[in-house]
């Protein structure tokens, strides 16, 4: 049986936020797996950091506005637990993905690849890409529009609610 090895971590080459549409893209390029059985990629978003990155950024230059780095060994322990996924978990075998964002909320992405052989042998945690830290901003744009589809939202309950009508119309 030849030897088995584990995908590097994936380098993150670009982060778009479209906040006039409330979304945003992250790109990486493709893991390097030296025994070819990449399945593909699982995307987390949360509210909460993971509570550790990478010193330094490995990533493209256009990232770095997005990397939330530094690291300090009291973080050591947190790298061997799956990163949390309370707005976001996508498994993908893109090495792209788009998602909505409400503006001002803030969350913090990781991109973690995974492989066959891991999937085989029951293994959770791969190496994993730096966490981002992003926001999408308010626009006038965007208030404009979530004020729309609240009222839109409203109107509709009300058309389709009960109606009474008075005796004798």
């Amino acid at each position: 049986m030849p030897p088995k090895y584990e995908p590097d971590a994936p380098r993150l080459k670009e982060v778009h936020v479209d906040a006039d549409n409330q979304r945003v893209t992250i790109t990486w390029y493709p893991a390097r797996d030296s025994d070819e059985d990449l399945i593909g990629y699982r995307v987390y978003a949360s509210a909460q950091s993971r509570g550790w990155n990478y010193q330094t950024l490995s990533g493209d230059e256009s990232v770095r506005p997005y990397f939330a780095g530094g690291w300090n060994p009291d973080m050591y322990e947190r790298m061997f637990t799956e990163p949390p996924r309370d707005l976001l978990f996508i498994q993908t075998s893109e090495t792209s993905v788009t998602f909505d964002l409400p503006p001002g909320k803030r969350a913090y992405i990781t991109v973690m690849p995974y492989d066959e052989h891991g999937e085989n042998v029951g293994r959770r945690l791969y190496d994993m890409s730096e966490e981002l830290n992003v926001v999408v901003p308010w626009t006038v744009t965007a208030t404009l529009r979530r004020i729309s589809d609240y009222l839109q939202r409203i109107v509709s309950q009300s058309l389709s609610g009960p109606h009474i009508v008075a005796a004798g119309s």
